[in-house]
C-alpha cells in the first residue's frame, strides 16, 4: 500500500493541507509542502501517491503524485 499510487478527489483545502477521498470512507492528507504547484481546489481529481499510514490514529499521508 505505501508507495502506490491512486486516484483521489480532494473534498477539503486547510491551512493544514488538502484532505483526498481515495476510497469509500477513506481520506488521506497532502501535507502544503506535497501538493502540486498549482493550488488544490474541492472537488479536483488528483493522482497521488500513500506516503505512510499510522493504523493507530486512523490517518494516511498523502503526496501529490510526481509527472500527473
Amino acid at each position: 500500500m505505501i508507495g502506490q499510487t491512486v486516484s483521489g478527489q480532494v473534498t477539503k483545502v486547510a491551512p493544514i493541507g488538502a484532505f483526498v477521498r481515495v476510497a469509500d470512507c477513506v481520506e488521506g492528507l497532502i501535507r502544503p509542502e506535497e501538493l502540486p504547484e498549482t493550488p488544490a481546489v474541492e472537488g479536483q481529481a488528483l493522482m497521488v501517491t500513500i506516503l505512510g499510514v499510522d493504523l493507530e490514529r486512523h490517518r494516511i499521508f498523502l503526496a501529490a503524485a510526481r509527472g500527473r
